[in-house]
């Protein structure tokens, strides 16, 4: 499981890269529905997505589920 949701934070991270906010926001969705565990690695990914979109707001509130 381990495996599948590292795989998964990879994709996470190559969308935030490419400022691909909505198919990050997917996977993530994946990991949630699929009953993985977000790490603090998931959640950088997705807070540096939403810096790179420009979704400030966006990666505040992600950051905020973290604490």
């Amino acid at each position: 499981m381990a495996r599948e949701r590292d795989e998964l934070n990879k994709q996470i991270a190559t969308h935030g890269q490419r400022k691909q906010l909505t198919k990050a926001l997917r996977v993530y969705e994946q990991i949630i529905s699929e009953n993985l565990t977000p790490s603090s690695y998931t959640h950088t990914n997705l807070i540096n997505a939403f810096v790179r979109s420009g979704d400030i707001a966006g990666a505040m509130k992600q950051l905020a589920t973290m604490q």
